[in-house]
């Protein structure tokens, strides 16, 4: 049984009379690591729960200009509020002569969760988007496994999905990433090791 806390606090003064802003937030998390003896420690099932903040960074709030990076012309919001999630993840994590694996599974379910939200116009040649926050869900899968085909070859392969929504509409939140699959083979001989692996996103 594994438990942690944290406090931040943190403090906007912006200049040109914009709005100061303070946060205090605190988070903790609670974990548990089971080992079924009949499994002979090859299986671990690892169970964390955690409520989680985070306040508006600098650029939320304030930013307002054109942003090359993320092409787009964004425009910050010093009404966002903190933050706060609770969430819980699972994880099961197995071994074998040859193979090693994890699975594990997150939910996370998120009051004020902070997004650039497109608003249709453009400036500067960028599309503007502004900050705001909605309630909002996230959950997803990561899955890895590794498999000894000989004493000098391993295939692994590694997916991961995540999907985010609105809660009062259901809509898709933007900028979630897509699935992917990797796979890849490692050839190792002593010191030498070579690889090569591709890629799979939709």
């Amino acid at each position: 049984l594994q438990f942690g806390g944290r406090f931040d606090r943190a403090k906007f003064t912006p200049e040109q009379n914009r709005r100061e802003r303070t946060f205090n937030e605190w988070s903790a998390s609670l974990g548990l690591l089971l080992k079924p003896q009949a499994a002979n420690d090859d299986v671990v099932i690892a169970l964390n729960l955690a409520r989680a903040s985070r306040y508006p960074s600098l650029e939320e709030l304030y930013y307002f200009g054109p942003h090359p990076g993320n092409l787009s012309f964004e425009i910050g919001n010093d009404e966002l509020a903190a933050e706060h999630a609770l969430g819980f993840d699972l994880s099961v994590r197995a071994r074998g002569a040859r193979f090693e694996g994890e699975f594990t599974f997150f939910y996370n379910d998120i009051n004020d969760y902070i997004f650039r939200q497109p608003t249709g116009a453009f400036q500067d040649s960028f599309p503007v988007v502004r900050n705001i926050e909605a309630d909002s869900v996230l959950t997803g899968i990561e899955a890895h496994g590794d498999v000894k085909l000989t004493n000098e070859i391993t295939a692994e392969v590694t997916y991961d999905m995540v999907r985010g929504e609105l809660k009062d509409s259901g809509d898709p939140l933007p900028r979630i990433p897509p699935q992917r699959v990797l796979a890849g083979l490692t050839y190792q001989k002593n010191a030498f090791q070579a690889g090569g692996s591709a890629q799979i996103v939709s």
